[in-house]
């Protein structure tokens, strides 16, 4: 197997598997699928060569009906032909993809699904276009990822080369056509080989020829036409199959498993919800946070949606299931229910055990989450989503954010030293070993807390020990710096024992993916069971935020303002490795919020304490807000946080250091 690492969006993702299997591209721009084309061209100019050793032959018509008509005459030549398009454009195309389907041609429409204009223009992304084509005889393909896009752009072309039946092949404007991710692709030489060329040579047979003339388009009477459009029954029965076969060898090459359609979650769910597109990253952090706390949900993601297959999706629907919510993104006027609904409650229209089926639509507008805001206990969709799945999220970012930049300012200002911070002082090691022992044993999220917080003390004391030069002095700046790192290093030595004796098929992976930081399926008990410490130990560090500015001044001159200059220290450091240790034992190790946000908040707002510990507060929150928000959007896997808040924040903190010539205040 010969694969490609690509990082691209979805229309590049599109492109490069249309371009393969293509020998015409007519095209005509139309935001968001526009890129596809222009990749097209560009490649078609660089006389890059498809599948079949020769470059597309691209041209670049007056509308988008004259880009679908071209692809018409190229079929009907005996051409294999695309075209990319969206909204309205794909709407100028209806009358020629019925021509096109009703010819039994295969080409293939690659479409950046976008709103169709209504009361008003939009450029942003339902179905509605796609679900207008509904009846043009087109097969209809849901890709819901940028690596999707890819791996179901090539079942398209060869189901509809096989099959000879045209695909639309359609994904979320915007969300996938225009989402970079990196992703893998397979090389030309390895889609070739899955092309079945008997059918090809039987497609290109049937072309027009002046040397062998046809007949094309008759005009039939009633009882001869629908005779006739009942004939092609046998050929739509048949390719589900067909498509089911080539997403077979696509998932054997690739390793990724696609069916007409996916279940995702508990073998045996009551509730399950149903949808195709981009919602399918979301679908599944909900099934997971649900089934984590013992609920039995799943969620069915609908590929293959013409023609609908009953028999794939009975068979991949759990027969425990219950309840069906099916998320259409569509607004269909006047119906009693979108497409998507229709189709489910047919499927089940004769079973005698049939589950109850709800309809609903995604995403939700901004009325549905005030409503779900303002009524907790609804029971409904949007309140649950939004209460137990994105609100403890976001303040759990914001409590983790603010707790470990409030921290590293008060590391900062006790040391003077623009270095110091949770990470480099050896304090997150620290509380990340006492936490994962304490997950090794099996212990509540009390006890991990507690782990946290005695280890991360035992660091930051141990730290101190190794620093001082003299009995009864502080360590210099640089010794404290050198002995952060080496307990940094010695805790990290302890964190890979545990992990050696972790059970590798249980705890090492959950430790693991804890260690790299993240915020997911920490609910609200678990941030309420954490949260007295971390109120308590940022509130002595906010409270003492005016006497940190008295620390920075010679001993001497300290102590005759009357501050017990010793005990504030400790009390600092107790209460700084406390905060940190309670964020560890949710989160994990994050670093470089509590080094980066403290120099932000100093450029902004001064050196003095009083000023800076609040303003950490805050920024902290809002940063980590910011990189959870990433981690969830750029992939359609969640990215550990702190892979994030190391990218971002080490060009970042070099360009601090530039401005502020690494002078610390």
């Amino acid at each position: 197997m010969s694969k490609i690492m690509k990082i691209c969006d979805g229309n590049e993702a599109a492109a490069y598997v249309a371009y393969a299997f293509s020998e015409v591209a007519a095209i005509y721009p139309i935001t968001p699928s526009s890129p596809m084309a222009e990749h097209a061209d560009a490649w078609s100019a660089n006389g890059r060569k498809n599948i079949f050793g020769q470059p597309v032959r691209l041209v670049e018509m007056q509308s988008e009906a004259g880009a679908c008509g071209a692809c018409h005459g190229a079929l009907e030549a005996g051409a294999l032909a695309t075209s990319f398009t969206a909204s309205q454009g794909l709407m100028l195309m209806i009358p020629t993809m019925h021509r096109i389907s009703g010819e039994r041609l295969p080409g293939v429409l690659h479409v950046a699904s976008r709103t169709v204009g209504t009361h008003a223009f939009s450029i942003f992304g339902d179905h509605s276009d796609v679900m207008n084509c509904r009846q043009t005889g087109f097969a209809m393909l849901s890709s819901g990822s940028v690596q999707q896009a890819a791996d179901l752009a090539a079942v398209a072309h060869l189901s509809a080369i096989k099959a000879r039946i045209p695909f639309l092949h359609f994904f979320d404007g915007f969300r996938t056509s225009h989402e970079i991710q990196k992703i893998d692709v397979l090389t030309y030489d390895e889609y070739a080989k899955l092309v079945d060329y008997n059918a090809l040579a039987a497609f290109r047979a049937n072309a027009l020829n002046p040397e062998d003339p046809r007949m094309r388009s008759l005009v039939d009477n009633p009882d001869i036409y629908f005779q006739l459009r009942e004939s092609n029954n046998t050929a739509y029965a048949e390719l589900p199959d067909i498509v089911e076969d080539y997403m077979a060898q696509i998932s054997k090459l690739t390793g990724r498993e696609y069916h007409l359609f996916n279940y995702y979650g508990a073998p045996d769910a009551e509730r399950v919800i149903v949808a195709m597109g981009s919602v399918g990253g979301c679908a599944q952090e909900v099934v997971n946070y649900l089934n984590a706390k013992g609920e039995k949900v799943g969620f069915l993601q609908v590929h293959l949606f013409r023609p609908f297959s009953r028999k794939h999706l009975m068979a991949a629907m759990p027969k425990t299931v219950k309840k069906i919510a099916v998320l259409d993104r569509v607004k269909e006027i006047g119906s009693i229910g979108e497409p998507l609904y229709e189709d489910i409650c047919a499927a089940y229209i004769n079973e005698s055990d049939r589950p109850a089926i709800y309809a609903g639509r995604y995403g939700l507008s901004i009325a549905d989450i005030l409503d779900a805001l303002l009524h907790p206990n609804a029971g409904t969709a949007a309140s649950n989503v939004v209460w137990h799945v994105r609100l403890p999220r976001i303040l759990l970012a914001l409590l983790a954010g603010g707790g470990l930049a409030l921290s590293g300012a008060a590391f900062q200002a006790l040391f003077a030293n623009p270095l110091a911070a949770p990470d480099t002082l050896g304090v997150a090691t620290g509380a990340s070993f006492g936490a994962v022992l304490a997950i090794l044993f099996g212990l509540p999220a009390a006890g991990i807390q507690m782990g946290a917080v005695l280890s991360g003390t035992a660091a930051i004391l141990l730290v101190m020990l190794v620093s001082r030069t003299r009995p009864g002095e502080s360590g210099s700046i640089l010794m404290i710096v050198l002995s952060g790192m080496v307990v940094g290093a010695l805790f990290t030595a302890f964190v890979g024992i545990v992990k050696f004796a972790a059970d590798p098929q249980d705890a090492l992976p959950s430790i693991t993916f804890w260690i790299m930081g993240s915020l997911t399926g920490a609910g609200l008990p678990q941030i309420l069971a954490s949260l007295p410490l971390l109120v308590i130990g940022s509130a002595v560090l906010l409270l003492l935020r005016w006497r940190l500015n008295i620390l920075a001044l010679p001993a001497d001159e300290a102590a005759s303002f009357g501050v017990n200059t010793q005990a504030l220290r400790w009390t600092v450091i107790l209460a700084a490795t406390v905060v940190t240790a309670s964020v560890v034992s949710i989160c994990g190790l994050i670093g470089w919020v509590g080094l980066l946000v403290p120099h932000a908040a100093r450029m902004l707002f001064g050196s003095a304490n009083e000023r800076v510990l609040p303003a950490c507060l805050l920024l902290g929150g809002l940063f980590l807000l910011l990189i959870d928000t990433a981690a969830r959007s750029l992939s359609e896997a969640e990215i550990p946080v702190s892979i994030l808040t190391a990218i971002v924040g080490a060009p970042v903190f070099i360009l601090l250091l530039r401005r502020t010539g690494g002078r610390f205040g």
